[in-house]
């Protein structure tokens, strides 16, 4: 006891004399005031909670570090913590504080009352258009910053968009997130029903495996089931090595429009090239299901949500640990591992003033980003662009060829 007593100290330490440094107020536990319970993880619980210095109602995520190693989580929380503290945007759920004591990592974010995406279905069954349209506009925007910055978030499903106290849509869980670079190709993390196929097979990622993922829940969020349901990745990879999902006219819910279903067709080509999105997420918002949507009015929050927040109520509650688990997490306290594989859960505070600021622009039309191809590649890319010039403003479909993406047109299993 005496040996952890000593390492909480140190770490409390390290914290105060880097506030010292960096002159700014020092951030802990005390810091804030508990409102209540609004969550509870595998090893963590959420609380809503109020800055006592002025006021500011966030989120807590508190963190058994006994938890984080005996589910062998660390990795996932410490790229979590990274990615958010180099992102800051109004559609996803961004980071104020981190910071650790003794037992306890802590995340300080966004607050977002409203539940998850899947919340919302379980309650639902299924979407209407309207509100589907605007939670993948919300998600479109978030996923806009994050490439733009050449993070991927790699695990886009209905249990990573949550809806805040208006109802606009967040991307959050950044814990299998990583810059486009650094993606190892045999690692295949997420959940597979959503994974794109490029990441099953383990081949070179890209982009638009996030929007392959995207395109599985358009496609749940219109129907109340994912469009292919396999129990495995071995079962997903044989069903996609095997078959190319295309969403057929009479497979239309009443009341939609098949621009829908032809948007969740292109994001669901299993070729990535081909895949709507590849050249760019301005083909998203380009492409005809979207016509009239204003993202610029989305982005400043001029659009009205048309989900209501409050249809759903539930009761959080602790689950007790049993006398077995106590003691695997006492003595997994007592441990090397528990003293020391915490070092690189950084201490972060947004309103420290010698933080960059760089991170935190946000402009709304993002500039073209450079993508390293081959010759063959931008082949692709070149006629994807002059195709995409000649848009259609007419809400009449034409024959083109699947994969040849022009604004307004929709594919010819349509027709």
């Amino acid at each position: 006891m005496g040996n952890q007593a000593k390492q909480g100290q140190n770490i409390k330490t390290e914290i105060d004399n880097e506030n010292k440094i960096n002159n700014i107020e020092k951030i802990e536990r005390n810091s804030f005031n508990i409102i209540s319970l609004i969550g509870v993880g595998g090893f963590s619980k959420v609380w809503e909670v109020k800055w006592k210095k002025n006021g500011m109602v966030l989120a807590m995520k508190e963190m058994s570090k006994a938890r984080i190693i005996d589910s062998k989580s660390l990795k996932t929380i410490l790229v979590e913590r990274e990615i958010l503290s180099r992102t800051n945007h109004p559609f996803i759920v961004n980071l104020h504080f981190s910071f650790q004591d003794l037992n306890h990592l802590y995340l300080i974010t966004d607050l977002a009352k409203g539940k998850d995406v899947r919340s919302h279905l379980n309650y639902l069954k299924k979407m209407n258009e309207e509100q589907t349209k605007f939670i993948i506009g919300c998600t479109i925007l978030g996923l806009e910053y994050l490439h733009y910055h050449q993070i991927v978030h790699r695990d886009i499903k209905p249990e990573n968009i949550i809806l805040d106290e208006k109802g606009y849509a967040k991307l959050t869980d950044f814990g299998l997130s990583s810059p486009l670079n650094k993606i190892n190709p045999k690692e295949a993390p997420g959940t597979h029903c959503y994974m794109a196929p490029e990441t099953l097979f383990h081949q070179q990622p890209n982009l638009s495996i996030d929007y392959y993922s995207l395109g599985i829940v358009v496609y749940e969020l219109m129907k109340g089931i994912r469009p292919y349901i396999e129990s495995s990745a071995i079962k997903t990879r044989k069903y996609l090595s095997e078959n190319q999902f295309s969403m057929k006219r009479h497979a239309v819910p009443e009341g939609w429009g098949i621009e829908a279903a032809d948007f969740i067709n292109r994001l669901l080509i299993k070729n990535p090239k081909q895949r709507l999105g590849y050249s760019g997420i301005k083909e998203l918002k380009n492409h005809c299901w979207f016509r009239g949507f204003n993202f610029k009015d989305l982005y400043h929050f001029k659009i009205k949500s048309p989900i209501d927040i409050n249809c759903i109520k539930c009761e959080v509650k602790i689950k007790q640990i049993d006398k077995e688990t106590f003691k695997r997490y006492s003595k997994i306290m007592k441990s090397n591992e528990y003293k020391t594989a915490f070092k690189k859960f950084l201490y972060f505070n947004l309103y420290d003033q010698n933080l960059s600021r760089t991170f935190l622009e946000n402009p709304h039309e993002m500039p073209n980003i450079k993508i390293d191809v081959s010759k063959d590649d931008q082949n692709i890319l070149n006629m994807k662009k002059k195709n995409s010039e000649n848009i259609v403003q007419t809400k009449t479909p034409i024959n083109v060829t699947l994969g040849n993406y022009t604004r307004g047109k929709i594919s010819p299993e349509f027709i």
